[in-house]
């Protein structure tokens, strides 16, 4: 199988050593200069941070009826024994781990691991908090967890505590966007273990499994070297030594009669031999270790060192007709040794993933829903909350415990939806627990920021399920006063919706009922019946309050003018099509088949929209026809779905907005929600699933219009760049796909679109889903998935939630729908608007807020503060990003550094994106900052 696509050869770049090279994690390198073939052994051991059993238990070794698997001794084994071999060398990766380890280790073992660090036995590689997913993940939770990881080692070991290599050996495919990302934090080289079969089979044959990534189409300099591993991270075949393994370990006493080094040695060589033309150079790197090895390093490195004596001292021993040497290596002496190699290039991203022809590693872009919308709102949360306490002047380090818990929720089994349930559970716990140290932080910055004295903050913390109990009294004892702060860098008009058990008779604002379905949430304990919805206008990192007072008895005759009394026309199915319009919005909709056709800033378009499911496929998984879909894998038994009519509707218009309420099951509803601001907006509830008949669904969102897309759709990755898809094909190798739906899907962060030359429709979702276009001129979006059988890729459970009740997991979510002509819209700031959504506070009355740390009226419109968060007590984390892509017209961008500080700027140096590596010739009197298209850079600020 060829590789096409103009593919492109290119000469690794001469500043390649510079970056790479530093006194920890090279001066143990050996020498390369292609006079022998260097098989480079790396010791490792793979570590999630939960999986089928939670962080704690995986650390301590509790739960030991699931496997009696303790990282603690892990570490404790590596590191006594690398400490009698200057030799032997060992990389660890996930610093979650790491940060436990150290915080319960004595001093003498504390200072054993710095010598190690120290003479480059030990390396760090990646260095994030989590090995982190790369499909459902947000950019700025990846940012985050690499920043909080990488500081930890940083602040721990100093220079040693660097790294600029990545280790993505077990996440399910990989995205172009977090390639980017870790270039911008100086990294060089990222080790992949999971690619599609076929791609690896291609890459395979045409010698490209290393290969130079091109990662941003906007960011020219955002490249950095590939490397697909052998054998996954596994070792190989025959020659694991963990004392889980089967495998014989090595005997070298040749008077023994089990002495077996030369039959073992010649297996090797020829496994080796077979794939070394699959790698450009005479390197070849060989994994020793798997998932929580080494809890007896010994037993492992023992082994190693027979098989490197041995077959250092076999000069008949050849590959590529060099004399063969083995040694103990890490990925950066292995980037090392490739340098100036002539590699393939590319420019696309790993998805989607699949392991078999049935495999198609697409249902985790949407499992676990309520998991995936917890952590958008945590982050959002976390984002506000970390600015208004810089603002404030609160101190670093008061959001530790949130940081940590979202940090966490990045990891490959966590926001994936794939690890068993209590160990979703325990993540749940851990970030609603940091929600409460956020709120505290929140509701001191207000205090902190307001000149009056408003009472108490209250916080809605059940708003997800329309409830208040919190403020209930309060409205109807005089009123309240909504508080929202934005943390986007762009003015907001939006709405905002406040529960309340009172109809409008008590207030002067629109009131829309809630629908039945949402009073038969289990999560619900509140009276609310309806909800106030207003409009308001919040400017960039601004504050704006507004006052909820009930009204007087003589409220009709004194304010006539404002009075507003909502209503309501109740349509049957049956009845003939009917047209509503709000502002420059026009939706025509069939009473039982839906919307029908959209006008929309202009562009009109014929479109129908609804919900389908498919049917999961069910089965043993005991060879690839009978593989079942499940927590990874979306594979239904057939192509088409099965359609959702609608069975009942209703219509409510107020003054600030018209909804059209559709029943479809007694477990599927929606709100088509029309404000006249060029938007719609679909609310829906889904759930639970009903499974009576045994079999799984998976549930979908479909619009169809007359756009002539043909096979090309476009998606985001992580929140940033957008991607092209093309279906039923891949840029750089030919695939086959027997599963046309699920080899079509994608992740989906926060947009998907398709276009012809006359309208583009771009629909934005609340959370990370799986998306594609299977026909011209069409877009599905995957809500929710309830399987009943495991897809056999270990986690050993169905993708069956029980949600609160037990019955089975319901969820509420939204997402936009946008049409325009196209390139017209920006959906990247509108991405961002949704992902930073006002933070909401109440108080009996206005809060008079201010601050002064920042003048954000001199960002220019298309940059964004992505960070800023105290650190000390005059010390801040700021970053700035142009939020455009190149080829959406946006250009360089200037920024006035010292004007947006007010000029109270006593020391600024730029650092990489991660925070941890000084950029020194971007230090100094930094007076303007220039921000190409979709450039992110980092500073460290004290203020006067």
């Amino acid at each position: 199988m060829a590789i096409h696509g103009g593919v492109a050869f290119v000469l690794l770049f001469a500043g390649f050593s510079a970056s790479v090279t530093g006194k920890c994690s090279f001066e143990n390198c050996g020498h390369y200069d292609n006079s022998s073939y260097v098989v480079h052994i790396v010791p490792h051991s793979h570590m999630d941070l939960g999986w089928l059993k939670t962080v704690q238990q995986y650390f301590y070794g509790t739960n030991a009826g699931e496997n009696n698997i303790a990282v603690k001794l892990i570490y404790d084994s590596v590191v006594s024994e690398l400490l009698t071999d200057v030799n032997k060398r060992f990389i660890f990766v996930e610093t979650g781990f790491f940060e436990l380890w150290w915080n319960h280790s004595s001093d003498a073992s504390r200072e054993s691991f710095r010598k190690l660090l120290n003479n480059g036995q030990i390396e760090f590689i990646s260095g994030g908090y989590v090995m982190n997913d790369e499909a459902a993940t947000y950019y700025t939770n990846t940012i985050d967890q690499m920043t909080l990881g990488l500081g930890i080692l940083r602040k721990t070991f100093g220079e040693c505590g660097v790294s600029r290599v990545g280790w993505q050996i077990d996440p399910f495919g990989h995205s172009r966007e977090f390639a980017s990302l870790l270039s911008q934090m100086n990294f060089d080289g990222l080790f992949l273990g999971r690619i599609d079969y076929q791609d690896k089979n291609a890459r395979e044959e045409s010698g490209t499994m290393e290969f130079y990534w091109r990662a941003s189409e906007s960011l020219p300099k955002s490249r950095l070297t590939g490397v697909v591993l052998a054998n996954n991270y596994s070792p190989p075949p025959g020659f694991c030594f963990d004392i889980y393994c089967n495998d014989d370990p090595l005997v070298e006493d040749k008077e023994s009669e089990e002495y077996n080094l030369p039959g073992r040695i010649e297996k090797l060589m020829e496994w080796i031999g077979t794939r070394a033309p699959f790698f450009a150079t005479n390197n070849f790197l060989i994994t020793m270790g798997n998932d929580f090895n080494y809890h007896s390093a010994h037993k492992w490195m023992s082994n190693i060192d027979i098989l490197i004596r041995y077959v250092n001292t076999r000069k008949d021993l050849k590959i590529n007709g060099l004399p063969v040497r083995f040694e103990y290596s890490t990925p950066s002496c292995y980037l090392k040794a490739i340098r100036g190699a002539k590699l393939a290039s590319k420019a696309d991203d790993f998805f989607p993933y699949s392991s078999d022809p049935h495999a198609f590693w697409t249902g985790y872009f949407t499992s676990r829903p309520a998991f995936k919308y917890l952590d958008r709102f945590a982050n959002n949360l976390f984002q506000a909350a970390k600015q208004l306490a810089a603002m404030a002047g609160l101190g670093g380090g008061r959001l530790s415990g949130l940081s940590r818990a979202l940090a966490v929720d990045q990891h490959h089994d966590a926001i994936t939806g794939t690890a068993k349930q209590f160990v979703n559970d325990a993540y749940t716990r851990s970030t609603l627990k940091g929600f409460n140290e956020a709120r505290d932080v929140i509701a001191e910055a207000f205090v902190s920021l307001s000149r009056n004295d408003a009472g108490p903050i209250v916080f809605c913390k059940s708003l997800n399920v329309s409830e208040c109990d919190e403020i209930d009294g309060m409205l109807r004892n005089g009123g309240i006063t909504v508080n929202a702060y934005n943390p986007s860098s762009q003015l907001v008009r939006t709405f905002l919706r406040i529960p309340t058990t009172d109809g409008e008779e008590a207030f002067s604002v629109t009131f829309c009922p809630y629908r039945r379905v949402l009073f038969a949430l289990p999560e619900r304990s509140g009276k609310a019946t309806h909800e106030i919805v207003f409009p308001i206008e919040i400017g960039a990192h601004a504050f704006e309050s507004v006052s909820i007072k009930p009204k007087k008895t003589s409220w009709a005759s004194e304010f006539p003018s404002e009075v507003e009394v909502p209503t309501y026309r109740r349509l049957r199915p049956g009845k003939r099509e009917f047209v509503e319009r709000r502002g420059d919005t026009e939706l025509r909709i069939h009473p039982t088949r839906g919307l029908v056709r959209m006008t929309m800033n202009g562009v009109t378009i014929n479109a129908t929209a609804g919900y389908y499911y498919y049917e999961s496929h069910a089965g043993d998984n005991h060879d690839f026809g009978h593989r079942a879909s499940g927590a990874y894998i979306f594979r239904p038994n057939v192509s088409s779905p099965v359609p959702l009519p609608i069975t009942s509707q209703e219509i409510i218009k107020g003054k600030t907005v018209t909804e059209i309420h559709n029943t479809y099951t007694d477990w599927l509803s929606d709100v088509i929600r029309m404000t006249g601001d060029g938007k719609v907006e679909v609310e829906w509830v889904i759930g639970p699933i009903p499974v009576a008949d045994k079999v799984g669904k998976e549930i979908i969102w479909r619009m169809d219009t007359d756009i002539d897309s043909g096979s090309e759709f476009f998606t985001d990755s992580n929140g940033r760049e957008t991607l092209k898809r093309t279906r039923d094909s891949r840029p750089t190798w030919d695939v086959s796909l027997e599963e046309p739906v699920a080899g079509n899907y994608y992740p989906v962060n926060t947009r998907i679109a398709i276009r012809d030359k006359d309208a583009e429709t771009t629909v934005l979702t609340d959370r990370s889903v799986g998306g594609s276009s299977l026909r011209s001129g069409q877009i599905e979006i995957m809500l929710h998935r309830r399987c009943l059988f495991d897809d056999a890729f270990g986690v050993g459970e169905a993708l069956n939630e029980p949600g609160y009740d037990g019955e089975g997991l319901r969820i509420r979510g939204t997402h936009t729908i946008v049409v325009q002509t196209p390139d017209e819209f920006d959906a990247r700031s509108a991405s961002i608007n949704l992902a930073l959504k006002p933070i909401v506070v109440f108080s009996k009355e206005p809060l008079e807020t201010s601050q002064s740390r920042i003048n954000v009226t001199t960002l220019p419109d298309i940059v964004q503060l992505l960070s800023f968060e105290q650190l000390a007590e005059n010390e801040f984390l700021v970053r700035l990003e142009n939020k455009l892509e190149r080829r959406a017209g946006a250009g360089t961008v200037t920024v006035d550094f010292p004007a947006l500080f007010n000029d109270r700027i006593e020391n600024v140096k730029e650092t990489f994106l991660a925070a941890n590596i000084d950029r020194p010739s971007r230090t100094g009197a930094i007076r303007s900052v220039r921000l190409y298209p979709m450039e992110i850079r980092t500073f460290l600020v004290t203020l006067k």
